[in-house]
């Protein structure tokens, strides 16, 4: 099995050397966790929100249509959503880091080919 993989490597990787798949095996690893990281930050975000929104009402600052508050809950709802876009276009890095790193270091080995194109 092992043999094999070196073969894979070899073939796939020949202008990579081996220290360097290792190096972006476990950049793989670190972006996924991290891309995590901000999709558990972002799937809180909407509970804070709405937990904003029970003391504003208990502080009864929608009965005077107090611009602020709507403003502050308008915002952060915007806010929101622009983040969901953005981790949403980021889905495929987290999936392919933590399950086919090899897919994710290819992935990555030609992005790096193109930029120094």
């Amino acid at each position: 099995m092992e043999q094999l993989k070196s073969k894979l490597i070899d073939e796939r990787f020949s202008a990579i050397e081996v220290k360097e798949y290792n190096i972006l095996k476990k950049q793989a690893t670190i972006s996924a966790v991290t891309d995590l990281f901000k999709w558990i930050i972002l799937s809180i975000y909407p509970f804070l929100i709405y937990k904003l929104h029970l003391i504003l009402i208990e502080k009864k600052l929608y009965e005077n249509y107090d611009i602020a508050s709507n403003f502050i809950i308008t915002m952060l709802s915007i806010a929101f959503l622009i983040g969901l876009v953005f981790m949403s276009a980021n889905i495929e890095n987290l999936i392919n880091g933590f399950f086919n790193r090899e897919f994710w270091i290819l992935n990555k080995h030609s992005e790096l080919n193109n930029s120094k194109k």
